[in-house]
C-alpha cells in the first residue's frame, strides 16, 4: 500500500496486482477489488462462487516477494 501526504491529509492507496488473469487491489484491511485493464476499478466484481477466491486465495500464500513480482504494470 502507498501512502502518500497532501495539504496536511494522509491517503493510503492499495496496491494492483495481476495473477493469472485477474487484475486486483489489495487492501490489507479491505480485501480485493477487480480492477480493468486499465486499472480503474470493475464495474462488475466476482461472485461468491467466483473461480477469483480460488486464486486470490492460492496468490495470498505466495511470499511477500512472490506477491511483489505480480504488481501490475499498466501496459
Amino acid at each position: 500500500m502507498s501512502t502518500y501526504i497532501m495539504n496536511g491529509a494522509i491517503i493510503t492507496c492499495a496496491n494492483v496486482y495481476e495473477y493469472k488473469g485477474y487484475i486486483f487491489e489489495w487492501h490489507h484491511y479491505l480485501g480485493p477489488t477487480i480492477c480493468r485493464k486499465d486499472g480503474e476499478i470493475s464495474k462488475r466484481q466476482p461472485g461468491e462462487h467466483s473461480r477469483f477466491w480460488k486464486v486470490l486465495a492460492e496468490w495470498q500464500k505466495l511470499s511477500k516477494a512472490r506477491q511483489e513480482k505480480t504488481r501490475y504494470k499498466h501496459r
